[in-house]
Protein backbone atom coordinates (compact mmCIF):
# COMPACT_ATOMS: atom_id res chain seq x y z
CA UNK A 1 0.00 0.00 0.00
CA UNK A 2 1.48 3.02 -1.06
CA UNK A 3 2.15 5.45 2.16
CA UNK A 4 0.91 9.05 2.06
CA UNK A 5 2.37 10.33 5.24
CA UNK A 6 3.63 14.26 6.06
CA UNK A 7 4.50 16.02 9.20
CA UNK A 8 1.87 18.27 10.97
CA UNK A 9 0.75 21.35 9.87
CA UNK A 10 1.04 22.66 13.50
CA UNK A 11 4.65 22.31 12.82
CA UNK A 12 5.32 24.34 10.14
CA UNK A 13 6.11 27.11 12.12
CA UNK A 14 9.77 25.73 12.95
CA UNK A 15 10.34 25.91 9.38
CA UNK A 16 10.24 29.02 8.89
CA UNK A 17 14.09 30.00 9.34
CA UNK A 18 14.94 32.20 12.56
CA UNK A 19 15.47 35.95 13.37
CA UNK A 20 16.87 38.54 16.17
CA UNK A 21 15.24 42.01 16.40
CA UNK A 22 14.76 45.55 17.23
CA UNK A 23 11.31 47.52 17.44
CA UNK A 24 10.29 50.08 14.34
CA UNK A 25 9.00 52.96 14.63
CA UNK A 26 5.76 54.19 15.25
CA UNK A 27 3.95 56.65 12.62
CA UNK A 28 1.93 59.56 13.97
CA UNK A 29 -1.78 59.23 14.35
CA UNK A 30 -3.72 60.43 11.80
CA UNK A 31 -7.20 61.34 11.20
CA UNK A 32 -9.70 59.78 8.31
CA UNK A 33 -13.34 60.24 7.95
CA UNK A 34 -15.23 57.06 9.14
CA UNK A 35 -18.09 55.68 6.83
CA UNK A 36 -20.75 57.83 8.96
CA UNK A 37 -18.52 60.69 7.90
CA UNK A 38 -17.25 61.26 11.76
CA UNK A 39 -13.30 61.16 12.23
CA UNK A 40 -11.31 57.79 12.48
CA UNK A 41 -8.32 57.70 14.28
CA UNK A 42 -5.07 55.76 13.04
CA UNK A 43 -5.09 52.52 15.46
CA UNK A 44 -1.67 51.37 16.05
CA UNK A 45 -0.60 47.26 16.05
CA UNK A 46 2.33 45.51 17.00
CA UNK A 47 3.81 42.93 14.88
CA UNK A 48 6.97 41.23 15.16
CA UNK A 49 8.13 40.52 11.23
CA UNK A 50 10.48 38.09 9.90
CA UNK A 51 13.08 39.69 7.68
CA UNK A 52 15.15 38.23 4.84
CA UNK A 53 17.75 39.46 3.18
CA UNK A 54 16.80 39.54 -0.08
CA UNK A 55 13.95 41.73 0.66
CA UNK A 56 15.09 43.63 3.82
CA UNK A 57 12.59 45.76 5.59
CA UNK A 58 12.49 49.05 5.39
CA UNK A 59 10.14 51.56 7.25
CA UNK A 60 9.38 53.33 4.41
CA UNK A 61 8.09 51.11 2.09
CA UNK A 62 4.88 52.60 0.28
CA UNK A 63 2.79 49.58 1.26
CA UNK A 64 2.77 51.00 5.07
CA UNK A 65 1.05 54.14 3.70
CA UNK A 66 -1.17 52.00 1.66
CA UNK A 67 -2.37 50.20 5.01
CA UNK A 68 -2.74 53.05 6.57
CA UNK A 69 -4.86 55.06 3.90
CA UNK A 70 -7.19 51.41 3.39
CA UNK A 71 -7.18 50.20 6.93
CA UNK A 72 -6.59 52.84 9.44
CA UNK A 73 -3.25 51.13 10.99
CA UNK A 74 -0.24 51.86 11.35
CA UNK A 75 2.34 48.85 11.77
CA UNK A 76 4.77 49.05 14.75
CA UNK A 77 7.17 46.30 13.91
CA UNK A 78 9.54 44.52 16.01
CA UNK A 79 12.10 43.26 13.36
CA UNK A 80 13.71 40.35 13.67
CA UNK A 81 16.00 38.52 11.23
CA UNK A 82 15.34 35.23 9.16
CA UNK A 83 18.66 33.59 10.98
CA UNK A 84 17.19 34.23 14.86
CA UNK A 85 13.39 33.70 14.30
CA UNK A 86 12.79 30.90 16.04
CA UNK A 87 15.30 31.80 18.71
CA UNK A 88 13.97 35.27 19.14
CA UNK A 89 10.41 34.22 18.90
CA UNK A 90 10.61 31.75 21.38
CA UNK A 91 12.56 34.25 24.20
CA UNK A 92 9.37 36.58 23.21
CA UNK A 93 6.70 33.94 24.10
CA UNK A 94 8.65 32.92 27.31
CA UNK A 95 8.45 36.79 28.44
CA UNK A 96 4.95 36.97 27.84
CA UNK A 97 5.87 40.84 26.12
CA UNK A 98 3.54 39.13 22.60
CA UNK A 99 3.10 41.48 19.85
CA UNK A 100 -0.47 41.67 18.87
CA UNK A 101 0.34 39.63 15.65
CA UNK A 102 3.00 37.22 15.75
CA UNK A 103 3.90 37.30 11.56
CA UNK A 104 5.85 33.71 9.86
CA UNK A 105 4.63 31.43 12.69
CA UNK A 106 1.79 28.88 12.93
CA UNK A 107 0.61 27.01 16.51
CA UNK A 108 2.37 24.58 17.97
CA UNK A 109 0.83 21.90 20.43
CA UNK A 110 3.30 23.33 22.98
CA UNK A 111 2.64 26.84 22.47
CA UNK A 112 -1.24 25.93 22.81
CA UNK A 113 -0.88 23.64 26.23
CA UNK A 114 0.98 26.86 27.43
CA UNK A 115 -1.95 28.73 27.73
CA UNK A 116 -0.13 31.82 25.87
CA UNK A 117 -1.89 31.98 22.31
CA UNK A 118 -5.37 33.68 21.58
CA UNK A 119 -7.53 31.07 20.51
CA UNK A 120 -8.36 32.72 17.07
CA UNK A 121 -11.17 31.25 16.12
CA UNK A 122 -13.33 32.27 19.19
CA UNK A 123 -13.55 35.42 17.18
CA UNK A 124 -14.73 34.09 13.62
CA UNK A 125 -17.62 36.11 13.73
CA UNK A 126 -15.97 39.32 14.20
CA UNK A 127 -14.07 38.90 10.79
CA UNK A 128 -17.10 38.63 8.36
CA UNK A 129 -14.78 39.11 5.30
CA UNK A 130 -12.58 35.97 6.34
CA UNK A 131 -15.57 33.89 6.94
CA UNK A 132 -17.21 34.87 3.89
CA UNK A 133 -13.65 33.95 2.45
CA UNK A 134 -13.92 30.37 3.93
CA UNK A 135 -17.02 29.63 2.58
CA UNK A 136 -16.52 30.90 -1.02
CA UNK A 137 -13.60 28.71 -1.46
CA UNK A 138 -14.60 26.04 0.23
CA UNK A 139 -11.73 26.25 3.18
CA UNK A 140 -13.70 24.91 5.76
CA UNK A 141 -12.27 21.68 6.25
CA UNK A 142 -8.50 22.67 5.92
CA UNK A 143 -9.20 24.92 8.84
CA UNK A 144 -10.56 22.44 10.79
CA UNK A 145 -7.36 20.11 10.47
CA UNK A 146 -5.83 23.40 12.36
CA UNK A 147 -8.11 22.51 15.52
CA UNK A 148 -6.60 21.19 18.42
CA UNK A 149 -8.55 18.83 21.34
CA UNK A 150 -9.90 22.17 22.43
CA UNK A 151 -12.09 22.27 19.52
CA UNK A 152 -10.27 25.78 18.50
CA UNK A 153 -7.48 26.84 16.58
CA UNK A 154 -4.97 29.35 17.07
CA UNK A 155 -3.21 30.26 13.95
CA UNK A 156 -5.16 32.66 11.36
CA UNK A 157 -4.25 31.50 7.50
CA UNK A 158 -1.60 34.78 6.16
CA UNK A 159 -0.74 34.30 2.21
CA UNK A 160 -3.92 32.97 1.07
CA UNK A 161 -5.13 31.55 -1.55
CA UNK A 162 -8.24 30.88 -3.10
CA UNK A 163 -6.77 27.78 -4.57
CA UNK A 164 -4.51 24.79 -2.78
CA UNK A 165 -1.37 25.19 -4.54
CA UNK A 166 2.30 24.34 -3.80
CA UNK A 167 4.68 26.62 -5.47
CA UNK A 168 7.64 24.90 -3.92
CA UNK A 169 9.02 22.42 -5.97
CA UNK A 170 12.16 21.13 -7.66
CA UNK A 171 13.76 23.26 -10.66
CA UNK A 172 16.73 22.43 -12.86
CA UNK A 173 18.74 23.90 -15.35
CA UNK A 174 17.39 22.77 -18.64
CA UNK A 175 20.00 24.33 -20.85
CA UNK A 176 22.58 22.28 -19.05
CA UNK A 177 20.58 19.18 -18.98
CA UNK A 178 19.91 19.42 -22.75
CA UNK A 179 23.76 20.58 -23.59
CA UNK A 180 24.82 17.33 -22.05
CA UNK A 181 21.81 14.88 -22.89
CA UNK A 182 20.91 14.18 -19.41
CA UNK A 183 17.99 12.82 -18.65
CA UNK A 184 15.05 14.70 -16.24
CA UNK A 185 15.22 12.50 -12.88
CA UNK A 186 12.17 11.03 -12.43
CA UNK A 187 12.65 9.02 -9.13
CA UNK A 188 15.51 9.14 -6.29
CA UNK A 189 17.83 6.57 -7.80
CA UNK A 190 17.63 8.47 -11.02
CA UNK A 191 18.14 12.35 -9.00
CA UNK A 192 21.24 10.33 -7.78
CA UNK A 193 22.91 9.54 -10.72
CA UNK A 194 22.14 12.49 -12.61
CA UNK A 195 23.75 14.08 -10.44
CA UNK A 196 26.67 12.28 -9.75
CA UNK A 197 26.98 12.58 -13.63
CA UNK A 198 27.06 16.64 -13.23
CA UNK A 199 29.52 16.28 -10.70
CA UNK A 200 31.49 14.39 -13.00
CA UNK A 201 31.16 16.91 -15.86
CA UNK A 202 31.50 19.93 -13.84
CA UNK A 203 33.87 19.09 -10.95
CA UNK A 204 34.18 22.27 -9.10
CA UNK A 205 30.15 22.68 -9.06
CA UNK A 206 27.83 21.59 -6.09
CA UNK A 207 24.74 19.64 -8.38
CA UNK A 208 22.22 20.54 -5.83
CA UNK A 209 22.19 23.24 -3.39
CA UNK A 210 19.71 24.51 -0.38
CA UNK A 211 18.47 27.66 1.13
CA UNK A 212 17.45 28.12 4.94
CA UNK A 213 19.77 25.48 6.49
CA UNK A 214 18.90 21.69 6.78
CA UNK A 215 15.14 22.30 7.15
CA UNK A 216 13.99 23.30 4.07
CA UNK A 217 15.29 20.94 1.45
CA UNK A 218 15.06 17.78 3.97
CA UNK A 219 11.75 18.19 4.15
CA UNK A 220 11.25 17.66 0.32
CA UNK A 221 13.97 14.71 0.56
CA UNK A 222 11.72 13.21 3.63
CA UNK A 223 8.77 13.00 1.46
CA UNK A 224 10.08 11.24 -0.66
CA UNK A 225 10.69 8.22 1.30
CA UNK A 226 6.81 8.62 2.71
CA UNK A 227 8.40 10.40 6.53
CA UNK A 228 9.13 13.72 7.81
CA UNK A 229 12.39 15.79 8.36
CA UNK A 230 13.10 19.47 8.87
CA UNK A 231 10.13 21.82 8.27
CA UNK A 232 7.68 19.02 8.11
CA UNK A 233 8.95 17.12 11.54
CA UNK A 234 6.93 19.38 13.77
CA UNK A 235 6.59 17.00 17.28
CA UNK A 236 7.95 14.11 15.32
CA UNK A 237 4.17 11.91 15.25
CA UNK A 238 2.91 11.10 11.74
CA UNK A 239 -0.22 10.32 10.38
CA UNK A 240 -1.09 8.02 7.73
CA UNK A 241 -4.36 8.71 5.79
CA UNK A 242 -4.52 5.16 4.42
CA UNK A 243 -4.45 3.49 7.84
CA UNK A 244 -5.38 6.46 10.06
CA UNK A 245 -2.96 5.39 12.63
CA UNK A 246 -0.02 7.74 13.68
CA UNK A 247 3.52 7.32 14.45
CA UNK A 248 6.87 8.40 15.49
CA UNK A 249 8.60 9.17 12.04
CA UNK A 250 12.43 8.70 12.94
CA UNK A 251 13.05 5.42 14.43
CA UNK A 252 10.87 4.13 11.23
CA UNK A 253 12.43 2.09 8.62
CA UNK A 254 11.68 4.91 6.00
CA UNK A 255 13.45 7.51 8.03
CA UNK A 256 16.48 5.57 8.29
CA UNK A 257 15.78 4.86 4.11
CA UNK A 258 15.44 8.61 3.90
CA UNK A 259 19.31 9.26 5.88
CA UNK A 260 21.19 6.47 4.05
CA UNK A 261 19.95 8.46 0.55
CA UNK A 262 20.85 11.51 1.78
CA UNK A 263 24.18 10.75 2.86
CA UNK A 264 24.50 9.43 -0.43
CA UNK A 265 23.82 12.55 -1.77
CA UNK A 266 26.22 14.16 0.45
CA UNK A 267 29.55 11.70 0.39
CA UNK A 268 29.46 12.13 -3.71
CA UNK A 269 29.39 15.54 -3.72
CA UNK A 270 25.64 15.86 -5.51
CA UNK A 271 24.76 17.69 -2.61
CA UNK A 272 26.23 20.84 -1.75
CA UNK A 273 28.73 20.34 1.58
CA UNK A 274 27.38 23.92 2.67
CA UNK A 275 23.88 22.66 2.68
CA UNK A 276 23.11 22.97 6.17
CA UNK A 277 24.68 26.63 6.56
CA UNK A 278 24.26 28.44 3.05
CA UNK A 279 22.54 31.58 3.61
CA UNK A 280 20.07 32.60 0.46
CA UNK A 281 22.66 35.82 -0.93
CA UNK A 282 25.32 33.19 -1.49
CA UNK A 283 22.92 30.31 -2.62
CA UNK A 284 21.13 32.59 -5.64
CA UNK A 285 25.12 33.11 -6.79
CA UNK A 286 25.83 29.81 -7.08
CA UNK A 287 21.95 29.42 -8.90
CA UNK A 288 23.17 32.79 -11.16
CA UNK A 289 26.61 31.81 -11.90
CA UNK A 290 26.49 27.95 -12.58
CA UNK A 291 27.58 26.84 -9.94
CA UNK A 292 24.16 24.47 -9.52
CA UNK A 293 22.52 22.68 -11.42
CA UNK A 294 19.49 21.35 -9.38
CA UNK A 295 17.72 23.41 -6.68
CA UNK A 296 14.28 23.27 -4.37
CA UNK A 297 12.79 26.76 -4.38
CA UNK A 298 9.87 28.60 -4.60
CA UNK A 299 9.23 28.36 -8.46
CA UNK A 300 8.44 31.74 -9.14
CA UNK A 301 12.09 32.80 -8.45
CA UNK A 302 12.82 30.98 -11.97
CA UNK A 303 12.22 34.49 -13.47
CA UNK A 304 14.95 36.01 -11.29
CA UNK A 305 17.23 33.29 -11.74
CA UNK A 306 16.66 33.69 -15.65
CA UNK A 307 16.76 37.55 -15.95
CA UNK A 308 20.82 37.40 -14.35
CA UNK A 309 21.52 34.41 -15.21
CA UNK A 310 20.44 35.18 -19.19
CA UNK A 311 23.42 38.26 -18.63
CA UNK A 312 26.23 35.43 -18.55
CA UNK A 313 25.00 32.97 -20.81
CA UNK A 314 21.77 33.83 -23.39
CA UNK A 315 21.19 30.13 -23.35
CA UNK A 316 20.38 29.90 -19.24
CA UNK A 317 16.66 28.76 -18.38
CA UNK A 318 15.52 27.39 -14.69
CA UNK A 319 12.41 25.34 -14.84
CA UNK A 320 10.38 23.26 -12.49
CA UNK A 321 9.91 19.12 -12.75
CA UNK A 322 8.01 16.68 -12.12
CA UNK A 323 8.81 15.92 -8.29
CA UNK A 324 10.83 12.79 -8.28
CA UNK A 325 8.99 9.46 -6.85
CA UNK A 326 10.41 6.86 -4.04
CA UNK A 327 11.28 3.28 -3.37
CA UNK A 328 7.46 3.63 -2.28
CA UNK A 329 5.14 5.52 -4.80
CA UNK A 330 5.41 9.02 -2.47
CA UNK A 331 6.75 11.93 -4.09
CA UNK A 332 9.88 14.43 -3.51
CA UNK A 333 7.71 17.59 -2.67
CA UNK A 334 6.10 19.01 0.70
CA UNK A 335 2.78 19.18 2.02
CA UNK A 336 0.44 21.78 1.02
CA UNK A 337 -2.48 23.81 2.45
CA UNK A 338 -4.27 26.58 0.74
CA UNK A 339 -1.83 29.14 2.71
CA UNK A 340 1.82 29.55 2.65
CA UNK A 341 1.85 31.75 6.11
CA UNK A 342 0.54 32.18 9.49
CA UNK A 343 -0.17 34.68 12.10
CA UNK A 344 -0.57 34.07 15.66
CA UNK A 345 -1.82 36.28 18.58
CA UNK A 346 -1.28 36.46 22.52
CA UNK A 347 -3.67 35.19 24.30
CA UNK A 348 -3.25 38.76 26.69
CA UNK A 349 -4.97 40.75 23.22
CA UNK A 350 -8.30 39.64 24.89
CA UNK A 351 -7.86 41.72 27.98
CA UNK A 352 -8.26 44.86 26.13
CA UNK A 353 -11.64 44.57 24.49
CA UNK A 354 -11.40 47.63 21.92
CA UNK A 355 -7.83 46.83 21.14
CA UNK A 356 -8.63 43.52 20.30
CA UNK A 357 -11.37 44.56 18.41
CA UNK A 358 -9.44 46.73 15.97
CA UNK A 359 -6.82 44.17 15.74
CA UNK A 360 -9.77 41.57 14.47
CA UNK A 361 -10.92 44.62 12.03
CA UNK A 362 -7.41 44.89 10.58
CA UNK A 363 -7.15 41.11 9.96
CA UNK A 364 -10.91 40.80 8.30
CA UNK A 365 -9.79 43.67 5.88
CA UNK A 366 -7.04 41.64 5.15
CA UNK A 367 -9.54 38.87 3.74
CA UNK A 368 -11.27 41.48 1.28
CA UNK A 369 -10.94 41.43 -2.70
CA UNK A 370 -9.51 44.92 -2.15
CA UNK A 371 -6.82 44.14 0.84
CA UNK A 372 -5.50 40.98 -1.84
CA UNK A 373 -4.88 43.29 -4.40
CA UNK A 374 -3.41 45.84 -2.67
CA UNK A 375 -1.25 43.89 -0.87
CA UNK A 376 -0.19 41.73 -3.20
CA UNK A 377 -0.30 44.33 -6.24
CA UNK A 378 -0.29 47.73 -5.02
CA UNK A 379 -1.93 50.30 -7.41
CA UNK A 380 -2.77 49.94 -10.61
CA UNK A 381 -1.22 51.93 -12.87
CA UNK A 382 1.81 53.10 -10.49
CA UNK A 383 2.76 49.28 -9.59
CA UNK A 384 1.00 46.85 -11.94
CA UNK A 385 -0.93 46.80 -14.89
CA UNK A 386 -3.50 43.93 -16.09
CA UNK A 387 -2.13 41.93 -19.15
CA UNK A 388 -3.93 40.90 -22.81
CA UNK A 389 -4.98 37.59 -20.73
CA UNK A 390 -6.24 39.50 -17.70
CA UNK A 391 -3.79 38.99 -15.31
CA UNK A 392 -2.18 41.29 -12.99
CA UNK A 393 1.44 41.31 -13.55
CA UNK A 394 4.30 43.76 -11.98
CA UNK A 395 5.44 46.66 -13.76
CA UNK A 396 9.00 46.67 -12.33
CA UNK A 397 8.88 42.65 -11.45
CA UNK A 398 12.09 42.91 -10.14
CA UNK A 399 12.07 46.02 -7.41
CA UNK A 400 7.90 45.43 -6.23
CA UNK A 401 9.13 43.52 -3.61
CA UNK A 402 12.55 45.70 -2.48
CA UNK A 403 10.95 48.92 -3.20
CA UNK A 404 7.32 49.03 -2.25
CA UNK A 405 6.94 45.82 -0.06
CA UNK A 406 4.82 43.88 -1.57
CA UNK A 407 3.20 40.39 -2.28
CA UNK A 408 5.44 40.44 1.45
CA UNK A 409 5.11 37.21 3.37
CA UNK A 410 4.46 38.47 6.92
CA UNK A 411 2.08 41.77 5.48
CA UNK A 412 0.30 40.13 2.43
CA UNK A 413 -2.80 38.30 4.53
CA UNK A 414 -4.58 37.33 0.71
CA UNK A 415 -2.38 36.81 -2.30
CA UNK A 416 -3.63 36.68 -5.33
CA UNK A 417 -2.80 34.25 -7.62
CA UNK A 418 -1.75 35.98 -10.60
CA UNK A 419 1.50 37.21 -8.76
CA UNK A 420 2.16 33.32 -9.20
CA UNK A 421 0.63 32.91 -12.61
CA UNK A 422 2.37 35.25 -14.25
CA UNK A 423 5.48 33.77 -13.63
CA UNK A 424 4.81 30.92 -15.44
CA UNK A 425 4.50 29.73 -19.27
CA UNK A 426 1.35 27.90 -20.21
CA UNK A 427 3.58 24.36 -20.39
CA UNK A 428 4.70 25.15 -16.79
CA UNK A 429 1.30 26.13 -15.25
CA UNK A 430 0.25 22.46 -16.75
CA UNK A 431 2.83 20.98 -14.70
CA UNK A 432 2.21 22.50 -11.79
CA UNK A 433 -1.31 21.38 -12.04
CA UNK A 434 -0.24 17.65 -12.39
CA UNK A 435 2.30 18.45 -9.92
CA UNK A 436 -0.82 19.51 -7.24
CA UNK A 437 -2.36 15.63 -7.55
CA UNK A 438 0.11 14.37 -5.62
CA UNK A 439 0.78 16.79 -3.34
CA UNK A 440 0.39 15.20 0.32
CA UNK A 441 -2.24 16.23 2.66
CA UNK A 442 -1.61 18.19 6.02
CA UNK A 443 -1.97 16.23 8.74
CA UNK A 444 -4.87 16.12 11.24
CA UNK A 445 -4.21 18.67 14.60
CA UNK A 446 -2.51 16.73 17.31
CA UNK A 447 -5.06 14.93 18.64
CA UNK A 448 -3.53 15.18 22.82
CA UNK A 449 -5.06 17.60 25.11
CA UNK A 450 -4.02 19.89 27.14
CA UNK A 451 -3.42 17.87 30.74
CA UNK A 452 -1.86 15.22 28.04
CA UNK A 453 0.39 17.60 25.99
CA UNK A 454 1.21 19.09 29.05
CA UNK A 455 3.10 15.77 29.93
CA UNK A 456 4.01 15.14 26.46
CA UNK A 457 6.10 18.69 25.69
CA UNK A 458 9.12 17.52 27.67
CA UNK A 459 9.40 13.97 25.91
CA UNK A 460 8.46 16.44 22.48
CA UNK A 461 11.10 18.89 23.17
CA UNK A 462 13.76 16.60 23.77
CA UNK A 463 13.02 13.95 21.14
CA UNK A 464 13.23 17.30 18.79
CA UNK A 465 16.69 18.09 19.89
CA UNK A 466 18.38 15.22 19.44
CA UNK A 467 16.44 13.61 16.61
CA UNK A 468 17.71 16.95 14.36
CA UNK A 469 21.13 16.61 16.18
CA UNK A 470 21.33 12.96 15.04
CA UNK A 471 19.95 13.42 11.36
CA UNK A 472 22.49 16.02 10.54
CA UNK A 473 25.16 13.93 12.09
CA UNK A 474 23.97 11.10 10.15
CA UNK A 475 23.73 12.99 6.74
CA UNK A 476 27.38 14.31 7.50
CA UNK A 477 28.49 10.55 8.15
CA UNK A 478 30.15 11.61 11.53
CA UNK A 479 27.99 8.93 12.82
CA UNK A 480 27.30 5.95 11.44
CA UNK A 481 24.10 3.99 10.26
CA UNK A 482 25.06 1.07 11.46
CA UNK A 483 24.37 2.61 14.98
CA UNK A 484 20.76 3.10 13.78
CA UNK A 485 19.22 0.65 16.64
CA UNK A 486 21.17 2.44 18.67
CA UNK A 487 19.96 5.78 17.93
CA UNK A 488 15.98 4.18 18.09
CA UNK A 489 16.62 3.26 21.52
CA UNK A 490 18.09 6.49 22.78
CA UNK A 491 14.69 7.88 20.76
CA UNK A 492 12.75 5.39 23.14
CA UNK A 493 14.76 5.90 26.34
CA UNK A 494 13.71 9.99 25.56
CA UNK A 495 10.25 9.30 25.20
CA UNK A 496 9.14 8.12 22.12
CA UNK A 497 7.12 4.89 23.44
CA UNK A 498 5.42 6.99 25.96
CA UNK A 499 4.55 9.23 23.01
CA UNK A 500 3.10 7.12 20.87
CA UNK A 501 1.09 5.69 23.70
CA UNK A 502 -0.52 8.67 23.88
CA UNK A 503 -1.64 9.36 20.52
CA UNK A 504 -2.91 6.07 20.68
CA UNK A 505 -5.03 6.58 23.46
CA UNK A 506 -6.02 9.96 22.25
CA UNK A 507 -6.93 8.07 19.10
CA UNK A 508 -9.43 6.01 20.70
Amino acid sequence: MKRKMIAMLMAATMLTAMLAGCGGEKSPDTSKKSEDGGEKKDVTISMMYCDGANEPYQKDWPVFEWIKEAAGVTLDMTIVPTSDYVAKRELIFNSGEIPDIVAHTFATSTDVASGILLPISDYEDQMPNYQAFIEKYDLRDEIDKTRFPDGKYYTLPCKAHTERFQDVQWMIRTDVFEKNNLPIPKTYKELLDVGMKLKELYPDSTPITNRFGTNHILQGLAAMFGTASGWGYGDGMLYDHDTGKWTFAPTTDNYRSFLEYTNQLYQTGVLDKEFATLDSVVYEQKIVNSETFIMFDWTANKVRYNEQGKQIDPDYNVSPIYPMEGPEGDYAVGWKSSWSQGYCFPATLAEDEEHLAEVLAYLDWGFTDEAETLLTFGKEGETYQVNDNGIKEFIEPDVARVKYGLNNNELTIREDLDAIYSAYTPEEMELLGEISKVVPATNPACPLDNDTLEDASLYISTLKDYVFSMTEKFIYGTEDLANWDAFVAECEAKGAIQLQEAYDEAVK
